[in-house]
């Protein structure tokens, strides 16, 4: 709720990024820690497993403050967002349905769902649009890396059986297109001498309108993409963290990053 009003208030008014980041870093902070949502195994990612709890609180704050900005960053052409943020409740649901004892967390995804088809549809094919906002992208942002952050800190033989030991590989995957992009553009911006927060037309779906392609048909493809590389984590599970880890960004960077060269 407190995101929300931070939210309402930026699309009214406009805070600066720096003032955005101290209410996400509080909100992160005070949730992280009395839920509590730590990142304290990294199952062989890079070389690290148990994390000290100082490191693990501040790489799980790092970690829900770029789950709440992506989705407003990629918020740029209509239903990407949303269709993103569909694709990622639904699978999320879908395993919370799976896992024994998340019914809450099967709860909060299928009430997301339920909410975000209609508002596509409203975003992307009603005559009278309506449109997400700062409010929209960053609560969304807070419950998606809520979710994200509780399979990851729970470990039981079901998620074994899902997952194997990938389980953060799998879960960046539903992210990747959010995730490739904004880490993509941050560079390009930090290399131009500007702030990565700065906004700008060189984000992966402005490339796909500038090839000729439709705010629908963009949005679709980037849907699609999410749903294959999803699908390809998951066939992956029992390979090697790292081994994964790094096949999958390859993957994902050289599909994503694929509008990008050839524009």
């Amino acid at each position: 709720m407190f995101l929300l009003f931070v939210g309402v208030l930026d699309d009214i008014i406009g805070l600066k990024p720096m003032q955005k980041l101290v209410f996400q870093l509080i909100v992160s902070f005070v949730l992280i820690h009395n839920v509590p949502l730590y990142i304290n195994n990294m199952n062989g990612l890079f070389g690290f497993s148990e994390i000290a709890y100082i490191s693990s609180l501040l790489l799980s704050m790092f970690v829900y403050v770029v789950f709440i900005n992506m989705l407003n960053i990629i918020d740029g052409i209509d239903g990407l967002a949303t269709g993103v943020s569909a694709i990622i409740g639904a699978t999320l649901g879908i395993l919370a349905y799976v896992f024994e004892f998340y019914y809450f967390n099967m709860l909060v995804s299928m009430a997301g769902v339920g909410c975000l088809l209609p508002f596509m549809y409203y975003n992307m094919f009603s005559d009278k649009k309506i449109f997400l906002g700062d409010n929209g992208s960053l609560v969304m942002g807070v419950i998606l890396g809520y979710l994200s952050l509780d399979y990851i800190y729970v470990d039981t033989t079901t998620t074994e059986l899902l997952f194997g030991g990938n389980k953060i590989v799998i879960l960046m995957s539903l992210f990747s297109y959010p995730l490739v992009d904004t880490l993509r553009v941050f560079v390009v911006r930090i290399l131009r001498k500007k702030s990565p927060f700065s906004a700008d037309k060189n984000h992966i779906h402005h490339h796909l309108l500038r090839l000729g392609l439709s705010h629908r048909k963009a949005t679709l493809l980037i849907l699609i993409y999410t749903c294959f590389i999803t699908c390809v984590s998951f066939s992956m599970k029992s390979v090697d963290i790292n081994v994964a880890f790094f096949i999958l960004l390859i993957l994902a960077f050289t599909i994503v990053c694929h509008s990008f060269v050839f524009n």
